[in-house]
């Protein structure tokens, strides 16, 4: 099982880009079998970067459900309306599910904190299970659910972590309880030679459809 995810930094209007959005996620959503969510970036991305995501059981399921979509008149003249507000080549992620839900249930105005990381990967028997430690940790502080994904492609070995939280309030109060929780700072010292040292990132998104 995958979590897809695509990608994209638009810009101009958001009377204009906004709609666009909305448009073609529920396109989406009518025409395929897979309910796909969207994001806007709040920190960790350029300004006016967007993301939509959904599950899939596999690549060839993705590609059937592409191609079908591709095919459609009305989805490519989405596509084409929107071009206009593309800032970039939009960038596909594939995840391949470690512990967890690949796509933790969510509603609009969630918050989602990702982070990902670079494994060495002569560590990865290692890694895999502290990986699914921490989260742990942090879901139990949390009282959030914590998806621990495997990236399919791009740097090998990166691992990749997405927690949701239902609002803002939530995300600050979890910063600062793990801040003091020495069961999540004695992990992160335990991390040494798991991971290629400053090849981590973190970005935070809400959900807007």
């Amino acid at each position: 099982m995958y979590l897809f995810s695509r990608i994209v930094q638009l810009q101009g209007s958001p009377r204009q880009v906004l709609p666009w959005l909305h448009q073609i996620t529920a396109y989406v959503n009518a025409q395929s079998p897979l309910p796909t969510t969207c994001w806007a970036f709040e920190y960790g991305q350029p300004l006016g970067t967007y993301g939509w995501s959904t599950v899939v059981e596999s690549q060839a399921q993705l590609v059937a459900i592409g191609d079908a979509l591709a095919s459609q008149d009305e989805y490519v003249d989405l596509l084409e309306a929107g071009a206009a507000f593309v800032a970039g080549p939009a960038q596909d992620h594939l995840r391949d599910l470690v512990h967890g839900a690949p796509n933790p249930e969510s509603s609009v105005g969630d918050v989602a904190l990702t982070t990902a990381a670079v494994a060495n990967v002569d560590r990865m028997a290692d890694v895999l299970p502290w990986a699914v430690e921490i989260a742990q940790i942090v879901e139990e502080v949390a009282g959030s659910p914590v998806a621990v994904l495997l990236d399919s492609f791009g740097p090998m070995g990166t691992i990749t972590w997405i927690g949701i939280s239902p609002d803002h309030a939530a995300i600050d109060a979890t910063a600062t309880a793990l801040r003091g929780h020495a069961g999540y700072v004695g992990k992160l010292a335990g991390s040494a030679g798991l991971f290629v040292p400053g090849a981590s990132t973190r970005s935070q998104l809400r959900r807007i459809i």
